[in-house]
């Protein structure tokens, strides 16, 4: 399938699996926690990650969905994440698409990393749980627009 295209169904899936999230948010539904919605999501992020680097686009509203704590949605979130950019990275370094140079600059941007991180952590902590869940979905559909929209 064409990038252009690819990156259309990636934005659509992400916008629709926002909408609904919103919806179960509304009426109270939790069908994340069966085994087969896990894992379903879990192969849609590897995907999503790997075609567009957009796995947090379907990931982090569907762990807010599972009534987890802002502080668990965001590790949790990351570990898969993590997960996922490791296989990327060792795939595109045996391609060839990834070099020396990238990978320094990626470290001499890892201060600027740890303090955005530590920023959001503390954001989190006064941040309330509908708040963060919103502000998830909100970033979701703004990731699937700009796909849609690219």
């Amino acid at each position: 399938m064409p990038d252009h295209r690819l990156r259309k169904v990636i934005g659509a899936v992400a916008l629709v699996l926002a909408v609904l999230q919103v919806v179960f948010m509304r009426a109270k539904i939790h069908v994340g926690h069966h085994w087969g919605v896990g894992s379903g999501i879990g192969v849609l992020i590897g995907m999503v990650s790997a075609v567009a680097n957009s796995g947090g686009t379907i990931i982090r509203p569907y762990l807010a969905g599972l009534g987890l704590s802002n502080a668990a949605v965001v590790a949790t979130g990351a570990g898969a994440l993590v997960t996922a950019i490791c296989l990327q990275v060792a795939s595109y370094w045996s391609i060839g698409c990834l070099t020396w140079r990238m990978v320094w600059l990626s470290l001499l941007a890892s201060p600027l990393l740890y303090a955005g991180s530590w920023l959001g952590w503390r954001l989190n902590a006064y941040l309330p749980r509908r708040w963060f869940a919103l502000a998830l979905i909100a970033i979701s559909v703004a990731g699937s627009l700009k796909l849609l929209l690219t």
